[in-house]
């Protein structure tokens, strides 16, 4: 699935601008965004394992960068979390289902695009 790629980032940037009127934590859509599939193993990361492990390098760079209020990163870690089934959390707030909405917007497009 090669559409894990700076143009992937680009294109889940563009569209978060374009619905920015109904983004109320932008900084943490765009963690999710850049993070999400940091970690991609195509052979050894199903399961869950790659957004897992996803989860876990945003959490290894926030303590690294410090300042990142914790309450974001364990949201966010939980987006990317998500993206495993790109199921919502039942208590998951909009940005969070926007999040995983854009995510999946590739499927939309000819199979030749993603497979």
């Amino acid at each position: 699935r090669y559409y894990h790629t700076l143009e992937h980032l680009r294109e889940l940037l563009a569209l978060s601008d374009a619905h920015a009127l109904v983004i109320e934590e932008r900084d943490a859509l765009e963690l999710a965004i850049w993070f999400h599939d940091v970690v991609y193993d195509a052979r050894h990361g199903g399961g869950g394992k790659n957004e897992r492990d996803s989860a876990d390098a945003l959490r290894r760079f926030a303590a690294d960068a410090g300042g990142l209020d914790a309450r974001l990163v364990d949201q966010v870690g939980a987006w990317i979390e998500a993206t495993a089934d790109h199921r919502a959390a039942p208590t998951a707030g909009a940005d969070c289902r926007l999040f995983l909405d854009l995510d999946m917007m590739v499927l939309a497009r000819e199979p030749a695009a993603y497979d």
